[in-house]
């Protein structure tokens, strides 16, 4: 009798905790703060429930309200991470390669991987601080929009891109440039996969252009991309090939670091 008690309060542990998780990602850039009618709507828990666990996650600093009985994610929350990039080995391994690459070119230098189908910066060097306003360590953005997230999904069979993209809003448009039909971006992965590099020019941000280059981890598999980004101002059109180039050979030198034999060394 006792085993099966125990076993009925890990389960309902279990649930409590899932239910605690999922009111911390109800929160999002696009909606930082929410009412407590907002997490209502947004999370499938009871009044009663919901409160609770609002004071809980409160008590423990994970969450906050204001005076106008806003909530919002506490520093308990913010300050995990830090934590968890440090402990990711891509950007651990990647953060002297972007340096180099920023240095060289001029340009914010970024890495990122695919996280839920979406693109999740993982580190962004820059010479100018003032520009980096997109590549955000932690941040989360469309893939088919970005440099780095077309090359993290042309490596990928389409028919997941396809499920991994309508999972996170289809197709949205950011710009007029925004790859918003599935035969278009089709083609576009299929160019990427054949000259080794993807292009977003004014895509994801109007003035906006990046070159991204896939890195491979020691199995082959795509796990990230490197990508040096600026203003349509600053990179000469004429130059695209020369700095894919120099893109590449950084992202290869990362995939060196991370294992791949066929990837030249750094």
């Amino acid at each position: 009798m006792s085993v099966e008690r125990d076993d009925v309060q890990v389960q309902q542990l279990t649930r409590s905790v899932a239910k605690a998780f999922s009111i911390l990602e109800s929160f999002s850039e696009r909606q930082p703060r929410l009412t407590f009618a907002d997490l209502c709507e947004l999370v499938d828990l009871s009044p009663s429930t919901l409160r609770r666990l609002l004071a809980t996650l409160e008590s423990l600093g994970y969450l906050a309200h204001d005076s106008f009985g806003q909530y919002m994610l506490g520093g308990r929350a913010l300050s995990l991470a830090p934590v968890a990039l440090a402990a990711n080995e891509t950007r651990t391994q990647a953060l002297p390669i972007i340096e180099d690459l920023s240095n060289s070119t001029g340009l914010n230098a970024n890495v990122g991987t695919l996280y839920e189908g979406r693109l999740l910066y993982l580190a962004c060097v820059s010479q100018n601080v003032l520009r980096r306003h997109f590549g955000v360590p932690g941040r989360l953005a469309a893939a088919h929009s970005t440099g780095i997230g077309k090359v993290l999904l042309a490596y990928r069979a389409f028919e997941e891109v396809r499920q991994m993209i309508e999972k996170n809003g289809g197709l949205f448009r950011r710009t007029p440039k925004t790859i918003t039909s599935w035969e278009e971006l089709e083609r576009e992965l299929e160019r990427i996969r054949e000259q080794g590099y993807a292009l977003d020019d004014e895509e994801a941000a109007t003035g906006g252009l990046c070159v991204a280059a896939p890195v491979r981890d020691r199995s082959g598999e795509v796990v990230a991309s490197i990508s040096a980004s600026g203003m349509i101002s600053e990179i000469d059109r004429c130059k695209i090939d020369q700095l894919a180039a120099t893109v590449i050979s950084h992202a290869e030198a990362l995939s060196y670091k991370l294992g791949y034999a066929f990837a030249t060394e750094w």
